[in-house]
């Protein structure tokens, strides 16, 4: 399972009245592991950004450290400071319900198609 969500480009206000400009898209794809004979628990496979406009591979570059942790916040890892951020950020489960107000996209797609996607 691949779940695509929308990174914008901050920052941004609903007073402005203008859409946000879509820069890029966070990608998780999920490999589901066997846990008994009848169920399977979602592991994660691969994380990756995937820049759509020049402005959002400026912000990839400019930002590598910035955005390393953030992908490894995505694979798992707990917020490094907690006490200076107060909440972690929502993170798409891939059920559309608890996504509402991602704009994610679901794909599922083999392990071949995933790894040539993110290379």
């Amino acid at each position: 399972m691949t779940i695509t969500q929308p990174v914008y480009a901050g920052p941004w206000s609903r007073d402005s009245g203008a859409e946000p400009s879509q820069i890029g898209n966070m990608n998780l794809a999920f490999r589901f592991v066997p846990m008994s004979c009848c169920c399977a628990c979602p592991k994660p496979l691969k994380v990756w950004f995937d820049p759509t406009t020049e402005q959002g591979q400026k912000v990839g570059a400019e930002n590598i450290a910035l955005l390393s942790v953030i992908l490894a916040i995505y694979r798992g890892l707990d917020n490094p400071c907690k006490m200076c951020a107060g909440k972690d950020f929502q993170q798409p489960t891939g059920v559309s319900c608890l996504d509402l107000g991602l704009n994610t996209t679901v794909v599922w797609r083999n392990l071949g198609a995933v790894m040539k996607d993110s290379a």
